[in-house]
């Protein structure tokens, strides 16, 4: 015989433990979640993302103790992502933030510091470019004529440059024909190509080009640039930078600890060269980036 069956019934035992178990503080009875979900905006594609983000979810998961798995995404993808619980933590750029704040109640907890020769940069923007010989001048001589952009979600790469045609009271479909190429690098293609005479992306990626040795930036030109100070040719505001957030339902305490650890990478450390920035800071206004959004409901 058992010593079970010695002690107690099997019946008896059962109902014995079940009570010593709701006895339990309920802390008790959950593990503490130690896998979160980090979906970040994969403008180069998966490949690249993982190459450049990596290295940030492992530093945050030595940072917090916690496992912080990366999961590229695509931009029609993020929103879904957010709203079904799937995400944690969120990296994107300011527009699909704001609606995913607006929406689903995400919260920013810094925001992207860019770099510029080894400088930090705020803000980027958005670029309306054609071939460096071609007889387009301004913005107005982009009537009749066909232009690509990278996605409807992009903020660089077709949000932004909308907003700038409209003020000059230009639309799409009705002054110049507009397709989606689907990423930045098919923009430049695009042109490249002959497929079409203008396109739309974002300040710097024709640099970043061009140390790849994909182009020169010499054979572009960007229509009608702003005259600022900004070393990135540009056209209209310059908008905050891209958001690191948090979802809805994480926790609290873990999405401050992963601020004050964004905050406190270093601009020469591994993980902010992998990933081509600055570094990280207070998350900026929001403000023009909503009031960009507003242009389209």
């Amino acid at each position: 015989m058992s010593i079970r069956s010695e002690l107690l019934p099997n019946g008896l035992l059962t109902i014995v433990i079940y009570a010593l178990v709701l006895s339990l503080p309920f802390s008790h009875l959950t593990s503490a979640k130690d896998v979160y979900r980090l979906g970040v905006v994969a403008v180069k594609g998966a490949e690249t993302a993982r190459k450049e983000w990596q290295p940030t979810a492992d530093y945050l998961s030595v940072r917090t103790g916690k496992k912080f798995v990366l999961a590229p995404l695509k931009f029609s993808s993020v929103i879904p992502a957010v709203r079904s619980g799937r995400m944690d933590f969120v990296l994107c750029n300011p527009a699909i933030f704001c609606q995913i704040r607006e929406k689903h109640g995400a919260r920013a907890l810094t925001s992207m510091t860019d770099i510029c020769e080894g400088k930090p940069l705020n803000g980027f923007g958005s670029v309306i470019f054609t071939l460096a010989d071609s007889k387009i001048r301004t913005l107005s001589d982009l009537k009749g004529k066909k232009i690509t952009a990278v996605q409807e979600e992009a903020l660089m790469g077709y949000k932004l440059q909308i907003y700038v045609l409209r003020k000059k009271g230009m639309t799409p479909g009705k002054d110049f024909d507009l397709f989606f190429a689907g990423k930045l690098p098919l923009v430049v293609k695009a042109l490249r190509s002959g497929a079409a005479d203008a396109g739309f992306i974002r300040t710097g990626h024709l640099e970043w080009l061009e140390k790849k040795r994909t182009i020169s930036v010499s054979d572009f030109k960007v229509i009608e640039p702003e005259p600022d100070d900004f070393p990135y040719k540009h056209n209209g505001p310059i908008l905050p930078y891209w958001v690191f957030g948090a979802a809805k339902d994480t926790d609290a305490a873990l999405a401050d600890e992963v601020a004050a650890a964004l905050k406190e990478m270093k601009s020469d450390s591994a993980e902010a060269e992998a990933s081509k920035i600055y570094g990280w800071e207070e998350p900026a206004d929001l403000s023009r980036v909503e009031e960009v959004l507003k242009s389209f409901k």
